[in-house]
């Protein structure tokens, strides 16, 4: 299962782009060209599917420990730990969410000024070396 990690420091503004950050981002496109699609995806070694797979490296499926996520108060994010999910679709198209067999948690950032649920499916943006909430599952 691919794990998503920050394996470098978030670039400095004004500064010149260090040759580790430009050879990491090279070696994860490289890595993303060669991955084999899900099947029924439609996401192949094209430009377009080369696009769709380097979304994954933007966008993050978790789900929320027993705690929840805090809201946000004024200025200041909330925040709680996530557990990355993985997505399998299998030869009928049916799709599947596999939470991570290492249970390995990683801190996860709260902009709304709602709390989130525990053990709530949420999609992260990472920003800035960070993973910021933008999407919840509410339950009704």
């Amino acid at each position: 299962m691919f794990r998503h990690s920050f394996p470098f420091r978030p670039q400095e503004p004004g500064k010149y782009i260090r040759a580790k950050t430009i050879n990491q981002t090279l070696s994860e496109v490289d890595r993303l060209a060669k991955t084999k699609p899900a099947t029924g995806w439609g996401i192949t070694g094209t430009p377009g599917g080369l696009v769709l797979r380097m979304a994954s490296m933007l966008f993050m499926l978790a789900q929320t420990d027993n705690n929840g996520l805090t809201a946000r108060g004024g200025a200041s994010m909330g925040s709680g730990n996530a557990l990355y999910v993985g997505l399998s679709q299998d030869a009928n198209g049916t799709c599947t969410l596999l939470p991570d067999a290492d249970k390995t948690y990683f801190t996860v950032y709260n902009f709304s000024s709602q709390a989130v649920a525990a053990n709530a499916y949420i999609i992260c943006l990472k920003l800035c070396g960070i993973l910021i909430v933008i999407w919840e599952d509410c339950p009704t």
